[in-house]
């Protein structure tokens, strides 16, 4: 019919000037532009749409430096396991292999999925990017052991509640997740645990083990009312101290406590996190790298109880950054990567110049799912005060 064929013309029409921005836009990075580095998530979105236009992508990016991708890292790790994933591939191998520290943290956190819809390639930057560097593993582990134990604990609950409540249940996904929780919470002799995790772990492991079996044998047969009931009690026996306090770094790591960047050999270091910004081109060796921590901690009286942690670097100064566990923050990323967007945007604005028109923006860095580091802001109080 007429309408049908309409629609047809308006679709090709429509590829067709996909293509045409594709190019276009490409050819502007390749010559250097700036302006179309912000045009990279329109590509993306279009290449989505028509997947012929994926593949004219993966050819024009050849050439193109990595480093202007850096900046859309997040919203390019999301659509590997779509069909234009593969276009972006070439993009992220280089850049795991020239600038692996931009896109360790945006990685580690999309694998988290990632490896259960495309495994081969989450093996093959793994082996880029995880396997030869071990202190930026550490360094993510300790982070999410600087969670008070409480709630780690409460979170594993909830996550464990979906799977004792499934119908039909999945037993070895609940053995699985004993035995994390075990060796996340309730394991005495981890290595360099920390004396506050040790000292949750002696108090109330023995009452772990007694209630789910020391395979979780036990835990399989709980029915939900008599699982909602154990946690309850468990967790009614350890009240945390409320408000704003001090405590000593290592009561929760003693790794971190005991880093100290001139104690590994010179291809070992951690880059102090937010250097990478996707404006120019990274020089690594320029970054600031993390020569030890602060032994003191600052534990905000919030109901997450996140935590002040000064990163001393190598430049001989202090980097507070607030320590944030059991929460996702790859949302607060982007609502900072789009604020950073309208700032760009309002500085290019006579109008807005003049009347200084501008949003305070700061690095929010996601590290796994449950534990990113915001920069600390100096000079400024909470909302109810």
């Amino acid at each position: 019919s007429s309408t049908t064929t309409k629609e047809t013309d308006v679709g090709q029409n429509r590829e067709v000037l996909g293509s045409s921005v594709v190019s276009n836009v490409l050819d502007a990075m390749r010559h250097g532009s700036e302006g179309a580095i912000y045009m990279i998530p329109r590509l993306l979105e279009i290449i989505g749409t028509y997947p012929r236009l994926a593949q004219e992508f993966a050819h024009k990016v050849r050439g193109i430096p990595s480093w202007m991708f850096i900046r859309w890292i997040s919203q390019m790790l999301s659509l590997l396991d779509k069909p234009e994933g593969g276009a972006l591939l070439g993009i992220l191998t280089d850049l795991a292999q020239t600038y692996p520290q931009a896109l360790y943290y945006p990685f580690k956190i999309s694998s988290e999925t990632l490896v259960l819809t495309v495994p081969k390639i989450v093996a093959n930057l793994e082996r880029i990017l995880i396997r030869p560097y071990p202190l930026l593993d550490q360094f993510t582990q300790h982070l999410e052991i600087m969670t008070h134990p409480e709630h780690r604990f409460k979170d594993h609950m909830d996550a464990l509640k979906n799977l004792i409540k499934a119908s039909p249940r999945d037993d070895q996904a609940i053995i699985a997740m004993f035995k994390e929780i075990s060796a996340d919470v309730f394991t005495e002799k981890r290595p360099l645990f920390g004396d506050y995790n040790v000292g949750f772990a002696k108090k109330h492991s023995l009452e772990w083990y007694s209630a789910c079996g020391q395979e979780g044998q036990k835990l399989i047969k709980m029915d939900l009312k008599k699982f909602q009931d154990f946690i309850v009690g468990m967790m009614n026996k350890h009240k945390m101290a409320s408000g704003t306090m001090k405590m000593k770094l290592k009561e929760f790591s003693l790794w971190l406590t005991e880093f100290e960047m001139a104690n590994h050999p010179s291809s070992q270091y951690i880059e102090l996190p937010g250097q990478y910004t996707g404006l120019s081109k990274p020089i690594p060796d320029d970054h600031i790298k993390i020569s030890s921590f602060d032994p003191d901690v600052l534990v905000m009286g919030s109901l997450r109880k996140p935590k002040r942690l000064k990163i001393r670097g190598n430049d001989e100064k202090d980097y507070p950054f607030l320590v944030k566990g059991g929460e996702d923050l790859r949302l607060d990323q982007r609502v900072q990567q789009l604020f950073s967007v309208m700032n760009e945007a309002l500085a290019t604005d006579q109008a807005c110049c003049k009347r200084k028109l501008w949003v305070r923006t700061y690095p929010v860095l996601p590290m796994t799912s449950r534990v990113g580091i915001i920069a600390w802001l100096t000079n400024t109080k909470p909302n109810k005060e």
